[in-house]
């Protein structure tokens, strides 16, 4: 029995020498001027493909294969760049249209501190008018009619008073919604 395993192991040792040989041997056959032919034509059809590639060696095939590994990776590094640019374009758009609101909403306040200089100055004239009601009833009216006068002057200066407040809270937001607009 001692017998067989040291004839195994003297069988055994020139097989891995032999394996271990092969393997620079299939290294050093392939010539390494050896270009590729077949990636020419990225859209080729397979079934000319075939053709091309059935009479070549195999270190042939094997720089065929690279030179095919590079053409793909050209592809998904172009495909890549191109869906990164698609993620900035959207990116700009939105914050396009984010301007656009903005400056909407500001045309809009403009329009709204417009109005509200026209309600403080028809409150500033009816103040005015209810003055010069109050001076002339003053003279020849009795006192019941002098108050109630009063009355509407305290009435129209108060209604001139908040529209002056809110004409200048608009005027702040179209302040602000400028100041966004510009950062």
């Amino acid at each position: 029995m001692e017998k067989k395993p040291v004839t195994l192991n003297w069988l055994l040792w020139p097989a891995v020498v032999l394996i271990m040989m092969s393997n620079g041997v299939f290294a050093a056959d392939c010539p390494s001027d050896i270009k590729a032919v077949t990636n020419k034509d990225a859209n080729v059809l397979e079934e000319v493909l075939a053709y091309h590639v059935k009479p070549l060696t195999k270190c042939e095939l094997e720089v065929e294969a690279q030179a095919w590994i590079l053409l793909l990776k050209e592809k998904v590094a172009e495909i890549s760049n191109a869906q990164v640019a698609a993620i900035y374009k959207k990116e700009e758009i939105k914050k396009a249209e984010e301007v656009e609101a903005t400056l909407e909403d500001v045309k809009e306040a403009k329009e709204e501190v417009k109005e509200a200089k026209k309600e403080v100055k028809a409150a500033k004239e009816e103040v005015k008018a209810a003055k010069k009601e109050v001076k002339e009833t003053k003279e020849d009216a009795d006192p019941e009619q002098v108050k109630e006068a009063a009355e509407d002057v305290k009435e129209a200066a108060e209604e001139a008073k908040e529209a002056t407040e809110e004409a200048k809270q608009v005027a702040k937001e179209a302040r602000e919604a400028l100041q966004e607009v510009k950062n």
